[in-house]
Formats: structure tokens, C-alpha cells, sequence
């Protein structure tokens, strides 16, 4: 009963597939921002670090 309260995805299938796909994009969210952090730093001149 306990593990039913804290864990509502067991009971409900659709919102576990849900919340698979929300973890998924998030996931690809955060690569796609840091790959853009990182070239984004390496095009600019100020912060390049080449003397």
C-alpha cells in the first residue's frame, strides 16, 4: 500500500511511458544546451584563450 503512494507510475502505465519520454527529452535537452555552451565558447574571442 505504501509503494503504491509513493510510486503512482506502477498503477498507471501512461504515465509511466510519459514520464520516460519527459526524462528522455530533458536528457537530450541538456546535451543539445551544452554542446551549444561549448561552441559558442570556442567561437568567441574573448573567451578562447589563444594569446
Amino acid at each position: 500500500m505504501k509503494d503504491s503512494i509513493l510510486n503512482p507510475a506502477v498503477d498507471y502505465p501512461l504515465l509511466n511511458m510519459f514520464w520516460i519520454m519527459l526524462m528522455i527529452l530533458l536528457w537530450l535537452l541538456w546535451f543539445f544546451l551544452l554542446f551549444r555552451i561549448i561552441t559558442l565558447c570556442r567561437r568567441s574571442e574573448a573567451v578562447r584563450g589563444v594569446g
